[in-house]
């Protein structure tokens, strides 16, 4: 036997001695070589220009994410009643103050609907005595 017979190619190898190739791998292998020309001036998917740029987007969102927070945070402060600096505290009396309105919205809604229904049985009585016609006035005594 020659050496070409003897050697094994890897087309050759059974199956089920091979292990599993892993989702990455797979992935990997559907790409075209981490060497391969930008298309339309991007890199190409799983190169290592394509990692970089994708760390440094993510870099970016999440850095924009938190000066938002921190510029919430900020507003919080100025308008929430105290002056506490600690986030965690800002956000605990947020809401500590958001539920102390809750609670006045609700009796103020309780006191209009009393005042409310004040307002209607007197405007009942005042017709009800417009319909009776004038009120005669009655006789008072006067002493002397």
């Amino acid at each position: 036997m020659t050496d070409e017979t003897m050697q094994v190619k890897p087309e050759h190898v059974d199956a089920s001695n091979q292990r599993s190739r892993t989702s990455s791998e797979r992935r990997a292998e559907s790409y075209p070589a981490a060497s391969a020309p930008p298309v339309n001036g991007r890199p190409v998917p799983g190169s290592s220009e394509w990692t970089a740029m994708r760390k440094e987007n993510h870099k970016n969102v999440e850095r924009r994410r938190r000066e938002m927070i921190n510029v919430s945070l900020k507003h919080l402060m100025d308008v929430i009643p105290g002056n506490e600096k600690n986030k965690s505290r800002v956000i605990g009396r947020a809401v500590e103050h958001i539920e102390s309105l809750t609670k006045e919205r609700n009796q103020l809604r309780k006191d209009l609907d009393h005042y409310q229904a004040m307002c209607a049985r007197y405007e009942r009585e005042i017709t009800e005595l417009k319909s009776n016609g004038p009120a005669t006035p009655t006789p008072t005594s006067r002493s002397s």
